[in-house]
């Protein structure tokens, strides 16, 4: 059955229904002001889907449970692609970020940060990186 959900704090779903929940293909538009469209069961975004950020970023991919699987890709407006592994939907374990300008890093993530891999520049020059080279805090201006 087809119809909508209004939730106490402002959230709306509209599409397929199962008793008194998302089931089927819906489209929710949450508080922050991003929408999912896609599959759902039981009330949880699960199958394939895409949610688009308020910022304009989006998700493309499959769905399990609400969190995000290793084959969809995160798109963001600045060009930047992240496709691998996710843990609580932030990069975590393998994936690669590909950088339209800068190249892409082939890795291993944690908790959304770049830990160690290999950096490979659009010439095709390739470096390695270890844990830390990313995120440390004294990286003088240039190394940014």
């Amino acid at each position: 059955m087809k119809g909508s959900i209004f939730f106490a704090n402002g959230e709306r779903y509209e599409g397929d229904i199962k008793n008194a929940r998302a089931k089927g293909q819906g489209t929710m538009t949450f508080l922050d002001g991003s929408v999912y469209t896609g599959a759902w069961n039981k009330g949880k975004q699960h199958g394939q889907g895409q949610l688009n950020f308020r910022d304009g970023s989006k998700y493309v991919g499959r769905f399990r449970k609400n969190d995000f699987t290793p084959d969809g890709i995160m798109h963001f407006l600045n060009g930047v692609t992240y496709q691998g592994s996710y843990q609580k939907n932030r990069p975590h374990g393998q994936g690669t970020l590909s950088d339209p300008e800068k190249g892409k890093f082939v890795g291993e993530f944690r908790e959304g940060k770049q830990l160690k891999g290999e950096h490979i520049f659009p010439d095709g020059t390739r470096i390695p990186v270890k844990e830390n080279d990313y995120n440390r805090e004294d990286r003088t201006e240039e190394e940014l």
